[in-house]
């Protein structure tokens, strides 16, 4: 039976987020609360204006599949209901951004509670929320919609671990599906997860992938017929990889490639986007790519491991002036707290992994694989703030100073 909290969980949320609230109020760093997606709100006014899914520079370029289709849609969707009003859908989307901070609150302290860490689980949370504050209070992106999809997964892999009846599983396609139209690194993280936990019942695993193709189907039909390709979720994976592999010095992206993007001010890529059209731009990067691993294979494999260092153990912010410097000497120190974690939570051998600590670990690692492989920057690891919180509060399990046995 799961120990009940001393007090309601709103109660901790909220004596939590108010002196952190006010703590990002007070604190001087670039707001950049009106950005809200870049691409994927230029899009949204694109679809808001009449011309479709397209327009994703600020200019009309035509049909694109650069970013999933989910959040533009429903950025298009607040700006119908705001009638066009922009200070309106950036209030929308920080009210997202505080849905997602106060579920992530939500499950770090009933995790914390189940496991009799609820000393651990504030303080975790404290110095998580602290040290991510730009990100979560100045910074408008994907990783809002993106933290409650992890927390999604997460719900499934632990309220499902083996394989359901066929009703679930059907559901679970449909979850599947919408989680790959919002982001198909967290989709491959839910699709192989499916397959390897589910593979009791062949049935299950074929209703759940059957159905979630079924979802993305319609947008991967629209991308044939109006972009003559054949493209599963978005389009721009290519050139994230020509970015890593031969523009950046190092192969995890920083300001210098930012500017080189063709989402920057009349820049000679966003020119060359607009000339040939989106698959033509993309494929022009095809030769040096391929050239690239062909003849520097060790530069490749030693920028895929910078991208693996800058993803797990050294924090490599893409502006060093984000945040103050004393949270920066902060959150340099914590960053690789959850990557140590997860090697506690494995090597622990008096106990078989608890479901929820499978579920951490499973996300957190299948999120970050693709990004180490193709392209990184600190920001598409910001979906992974509340399952690095969970991490690091199972590691906690193995210190020997609680009474209270966790609770299966």
């Amino acid at each position: 039976m799961r120990p009940k909290p001393k007090l309601p969980y709103w109660v901790y949320i909220v004596s939590l987020l108010v002196p952190l609230v006010g703590f990002a109020i007070s604190t001087r760093g670039p707001n950049m609360l009106d950005h809200i997606g870049a691409e994927y709100d230029s899009i949204a006014r694109a679809i808001v204006a009449g011309r479709g899914f397209s327009d994703p520079f600020e200019v009309e370029s035509g049909p694109t599949a650069w970013m999933p289709p989910v959040l533009p849609i429903l950025m298009a969707a607040g700006y119908w209901l705001a009638d066009n009003d922009r200070m309106a859908v950036i209030a929308m989307f920080v009210g997202l951004q505080g849905i997602a901070i106060a579920t992530t609150c939500l499950f770090v302290i009933r995790e914390s509670i189940r496991i009799g860490r609820v000393g651990w689980g504030l303080l975790i949370l404290s110095v998580g929320i602290l040290v991510n504050f730009h990100t979560l209070f100045y910074f408008t992106h994907d990783h809002a919609l993106l933290l409650l999809v992890s927390w999604v997964l997460f719900w499934i892999m632990t309220r499902w671990p083996s394989a359901p009846s066929g009703a679930i599983a059907v559901g679970c396609g449909v979850a599947g599906g919408i989680v790959a139209l919002c982001s198909p690194v967290m989709a491959a993280a839910w699709a192989v997860w499916t397959a390897v936990s589910w593979r009791a019942s062949i049935r299950s695993v074929a209703i759940a992938a059957f159905v979630s193709i079924a979802v993305i189907s319609p947008w991967m039909i629209r991308n044939r017929v109006v972009l003559g390709r054949w493209v599963p979720i978005k389009s721009a994976g290519k050139f994230e990889l020509w970015q890593s592999m031969c523009l950046d010095n190092d192969g995890v992206m920083d300001m210098f490639v930012m500017i080189q993007h063709p989402w920057g001010k009349d820049n000679e890529a966003r020119r060359r986007y607009v000339e040939l059209g989106e698959i033509a731009f993309i494929d022009t990067f095809d030769t040096e790519t391929s050239e690239k691993f062909k003849t520097e294979p060790v530069d490749c494999l030693d920028r895929i491991a910078n991208r693996f260092a800058s993803a797990t153990l050294f924090w490599e912010p893409l502006s060093a002036n984000a945040i103050p410097q004393t949270l920066r000497v902060v959150r340099s120190i914590v960053f690789v707290f959850p990557f140590l974690a997860m090697f506690v939570i494995l090597l622990r051998t008096d106990r078989t992994l608890a479901k929820q600590e499978s579920a951490a670990i499973w996300i957190y690692a299948a999120v970050l694989v693709p990004y180490v492989l193709i392209s990184y920057y600190d920001r598409y690891a910001a979906p992974l703030i509340g399952i690095k919180m969970l991490m690091v509060l199972y590691a906690t399990a193995s210190l020997p100073v609680s009474r209270r046995q966790p609770v299966p």
